[in-house]
């Protein structure tokens, strides 16, 4: 997926997170990836806060939306603060976005650059990002639900 990430800055930022899940494991395991987190309780600010953290100081920057409850109301419970900072990084052409779990979610990010959806947020899917990121997985997938109207059923590669 990602051209080669040698000699590359790479930062991780895990939403719904407030420490290392596997993933974020996994990519500094495989690419020394910096992690940075804003768990769904963060406060007003906190998603400025870290994207001024972030800055231009990485090459690239792979971002995962994580533990978000399975039920649309309250947005799967992802606070606005999570949406705002995901809508701000996603619309960069260096950041690659993993939502980890329903696909239903995506609708809350209607400029996404680089969009990858996992189904589930386990460690297994997590490795199979991974593998992704590396190049091992081609990517077949396509969605079998509309979304919004950007995202309808059959849209992916």
């Amino acid at each position: 997926m990602l051209d080669s990430l040698q000699g590359k800055r790479i930062a991780y930022v895990g939403i719904g997170l407030s420490k290392n899940n596997h993933f974020a494991t996994l990519l500094k395991d495989n690419f020394n990836a910096d992690s940075y987190f804003l768990n769904y309780t963060a406060g007003p600010g906190s998603a400025d806060s870290l994207m001024n953290i972030l800055g231009t100081q990485y090459d690239v920057v792979i971002l995962g939306i994580h533990q978000y409850k399975k039920y649309p109301s309250a947005n799967f419970g992802v606070s606005m603060e999570g949406i705002n900072l995901f809508n701000a990084l996603s619309k960069q052409e260096n950041v690659y976005s993993f939502v980890f779990g329903n696909p239903y979610l995506i609708s809350n990010f209607p400029d996404t650059k680089n969009l990858v959806i996992c189904y589930e947020d386990d460690d297994l899917m997590q490795e199979t990002a991974l593998r992704f990121i590396q190049g091992d997985l081609v990517p077949k997938g396509t969605l079998p639900v509309t979304v919004s109207e950007q995202y309808h059923f059959g849209a992916g590669q």
